[in-house]
């Protein structure tokens, strides 16, 4: 980014120790950026809220591998309740009171007669909400942190007959990852991460499926609706 003249301020989410390594390699490398980093430092021991504005939220969650790893977790605020401009068009009510609508509230026409909210307005689509999950073991505690996510994408770097592996070097299986995805009652379930020894990587979603259905892989290039 350097090279390519970014000035501007770029912030990094990630545990403290990235910073102290980042800034190592800078200072032993003698690098001088044209724009300023700037660190918020993730927990890897407790949920916490990241960013939040009028559309969203964002929290890291804390996974569990050999170094400090947190995942993310991105849910979308309920959208305001949408006008019906069908039957709007057949109501003398003000812009003022539109908006009381869409806030859920009852309005008043300009007769002075009450119109129940659901009268004018219909549900908005539900929020959704994705949950990265990068490098860790399966742990049943994540389930709480990331339930009823839409789209769960979740590591499977080794199959269940490399599970002790698995443990050992604190990643999961594909049959782990379905397994959690069925815990946090996700609608959607992403694999990833997979080591380079599997060359047929369908023998993942031969081994999650049986346990999660709508199961799929990341694939480069691959778009998933939430």
């Amino acid at each position: 980014m350097n090279l390519l003249g970014r000035q501007n301020e770029l912030t990094i989410y990630a545990p403290k120790e990235l910073e102290e390594m980042i800034q190592t390699i800078h200072r032993f490398s003698d690098a001088h950026l044209n724009y300023q980093l700037h660190f918020i430092h993730t927990q890897d021991k407790i949920k916490q809220k990241l960013w939040e504005d009028d559309k969203v939220e964002v929290y890291s969650i804390p996974l569990q591998h050999r170094i400090a790893t947190t995942g993310f977790l991105f849910k979308e605020k309920p959208l305001p309740r949408s006008i019906d401009k069908y039957k709007l068009e057949k109501m003398d009510v003000s812009f003022a009171e539109i908006h009381k609508l869409k806030q859920g509230f009852d309005a008043i026409d300009n007769n002075g007669n009450t119109i129940k909210n659901e009268t004018l307005t219909i549900d908005s689509p539900k929020p959704r909400s994705y949950a990265f999950c990068s490098d860790t073991r399966f742990f049943e505690a994540l389930a709480e942190d990331i339930k009823g996510v839409n789209l769960l994408y979740h590591e499977s770097t080794f199959l269940e007959n490399k599970k002790d592996r698995a443990a050992q070097t604190f990643h999961s299986t594909a049959y782990q990852a379905a397994k959690m995805a069925t815990l946090c009652d996700a609608q959607k379930l992403i694999l990833g991460h997979f080591s380079a020894r599997y060359d047929d990587l369908n023998l993942f979603l031969e081994e999650a499926i049986p346990v999660f259905a709508q199961t799929d892989l990341a694939k480069e290039g691959t778009v998933f609706l939430v």
